[in-house]
């Protein structure tokens, strides 16, 4: 048996985590412990945010009857603010084995000054075929030297669909056996190596939203490699097992599916939307509508409080569009769907009546910082800003990565990076409804990464410092601070 505690992002007045536990033939029925760091801990029964359910749903596995099962669970804590706000120990027993972790709820809210930021580890993009360890030893580095606050997991948390050009099984519980192993490598390792996956989903609490590679590349639509992609029936049959594994090891909110999710820390205001789950394959949205109309009204809230607006995808919103044979061959952007206006226009109109707004976003496989401002005068200075990280360790791409060490290697090596693609700069044109954005690339980034995000109050606003790490090095590239404002007229 294995016990994997993991903190989850909930609120300040919340402790929540995520519990797994491998081989189990009945519901298990673990008891808890939890107090204040140095303090005596005591025994609770915790509030129940996602129930024990197996992480596969009710499908048994192929052999035997034992399953792998998840929760989600949170007990109540004083708010507090601020980088000195209290660690707690929670202790959870299983059996006869014991498993524990030390945590903060998120703050509250965040002083001037110095001392008093709000720090989240942003990742995307994490191939486990590609790492020996070096993810979790920067993990392990990130937390001890800036101590984040929050993790925002961003998309292609897992690769359900390597080896690319493998035979998947057609059916289940074959295909679902092979799915739900791939998460278990990543969520439960099995102790054979020492720096995981495991150290990343550590570091502080986490919110994951998932990416086509937690279905398949390209999800919904057919890929060209994913022979099960190519019916109806096999595309509805993975879809199906891929969103019962989804909950069962990713969401940590009690809303099936986590089609948004909104998280407030002092003047941030976070608005995370899941654009890959409910995707339509007519291209004629890719948010729920529900996710839409609570955009519109985060919108309204964030005006009305004086917040700064942070908008959290899987997949950038200043692509252009694919075109037909891109698109159908590799990944249809988000302009590429019906309602893509309408969210674009709503944080468009949130920038012009309220504050600068920050794109949050990983899936590229390079890094950069963006600003955009309006072409033409609004009589304000609108902005949007876009923040990318991307990956955490890059998947294989078969024939082109041969290809790419083999040019480095006739070039004398120069480049540590050579599977990896350079930064290309934001569309120097974005056209929105009523106004055209001029775009500047104010920081690329190459290479394996995660990405710690700064944001310290400042007149009017917020600084917003962005820190590469360099996955395996642990080599710091800083971007140029920019700030977020509020509108003034």
């Amino acid at each position: 048996m294995t016990i994997a505690l993991y903190p989850s992002m909930g609120d300040a007045a919340h402790l929540r985590v995520w519990l797994g536990v491998t081989t189990q033939t009945s519901t298990p029925a673990p008891s808890w412990s939890f107090g204040p760091v140095g303090s005596a801990s005591k025994t609770v029964t915790p509030n129940v945010v996602r129930p024990w359910a197996p992480v596969r749903g009710a499908i048994p596995p192929s052999s035997g009857t034992a399953r792998t099962f998840s929760g989600v669970f949170e007990v109540p804590v004083p708010p507090a603010s601020g980088a000195d706000r209290p660690a707690y120990r929670v202790s959870v027993t299983v059996g006869n084995e014991t498993t524990s972790l030390v945590t903060r709820a998120l703050p509250n809210d965040f002083s001037p000054g110095p001392t008093g930021d709000f720090t989240l580890l942003l990742a995307s993009c994490y191939c486990r075929d590609e790492d020996s360890g070096a993810l979790g030893r920067t993990a392990r580095f990130i937390a001890q030297n800036f101590r984040p606050d929050a993790t925002l997991l961003m998309g292609d948390q897992v690769y359900l669909d390597i080896p690319t050009l493998q035979n998947f099984p057609e059916k289940n519980p074959a295909l679902l056996d092979l799915l739900e192993s791939n998460y278990t490598k990543n969520w439960l390792p099995d102790g054979r190596r020492e720096f995981t996956f495991a150290d990343l989903l550590k570091v502080a609490p986490a919110l994951c939203l998932p990416d086509d590679h937690e279905y398949w590349n390209n999800a919904p639509h057919p890929s060209p490699f994913i022979q099960n992609s190519w019916t109806n029936a096999g595309r509805l049959l993975w879809k199906r097992n891929a969103e019962a594994l989804f909950e069962g090891f990713q969401n940590v909110s009690s809303t099936t599916g986590l089609p948004h999710a909104t998280v407030d820390v002092g003047p941030l205001s976070l608005f995370a939307a899941n654009g890959r789950t409910f995707r339509q394959e007519d291209r004629s949205a890719s948010f729920l509508k529900a996710t839409r109309d609570e955009l519109t009204r985060w919108a309204a809230n964030v005006t009305r409080d004086g917040k700064l607006p942070a908008f959290l995808t899987g997949q950038s919103m200043l692509d252009l569009p694919s075109s037909k044979l891109s698109g159908a061959a590799a990944d249809y952007m988000q302009a590429n769907y019906g309602d893509y206006a309408e969210v674009m226009g709503a944080l468009d109109g949130l920038a012009k009546a309220a504050a600068d707004v920050l794109l949050l976003t990983g899936d590229v496989h390079w890094g950069r910082v963006a600003e955009l401002t309006p072409t033409a005068s609004l009589g304000t200075s609108t902005r949007l800003f876009e923040v990318i990280s991307s990956p955490a360790t890059l998947v294989t791409t078969v024939g082109a990565d041969s290809w790419a060490r083999a040019k480095n290697w006739l070039s004398g090596n120069k480049d540590p990076w050579p599977r990896h693609s350079g930064t290309p700069d934001v569309p120097s044109m974005l056209r929105l409804p009523g106004v055209s954005y001029a775009a500047d690339t104010l920081f690329p980034h190459k290479g394996d990464q995660l990405c710690v995000l700064r944001f310290a109050r400042a007149p009017n606003g917020l600084d917003v410092t962005a820190n590469y790490v360099e996955v395996g090095s642990m080599r710091v590239a800083q971007a140029p601070t920019f700030r977020m404002r509020r509108r003034t007229s």
